[in-house]
């Protein structure tokens, strides 16, 4: 048997029985957030807005970031669409990561 079908008898077994239990009342006690998978009209009206960026633009990016949700404001430095981020005040953001961007200046 190759090792991959034999991986694969395993896949469905919990080995700690209750750890997605434990896991959901500590992020809940830390007040992390999950992350939220926006909708077709969101990402549609998202990818819109990511269209029409330009650097230099202000903007206002409401993105998750290590279990909460964050807003990161000013002038945007760059849109990389090869590596699928945008940089704002000298942060990397992730397109995947953003649920909601503003135009708040020219």
């Amino acid at each position: 048997m190759s090792r991959a079908d034999r991986a694969k008898q395993f896949l469905p077994f919990a080995a700690l029985g209750g750890l997605d239990e434990a896991l959901a009342k500590k992020r809940r006690e830390l007040g992390l957030v999950e992350k939220t998978i926006l909708s077709e009209d969101a990402l549609e009206e998202l990818n819109d807005t990511l269209i029409s960026l330009t650097p230099g633009v202000s903007v206002s990016v409401r993105h998750y970031r290590a279990g909460e949700y964050v807003i990161t404001s000013g002038l945007l430095d760059d849109l990389d669409q090869l590596d699928a981020c945008i940089t704002v005040e000298g942060e990397s953001i992730a397109f995947e990561d953003i649920s909601d961007i503003e135009i708040t200046g020219a």
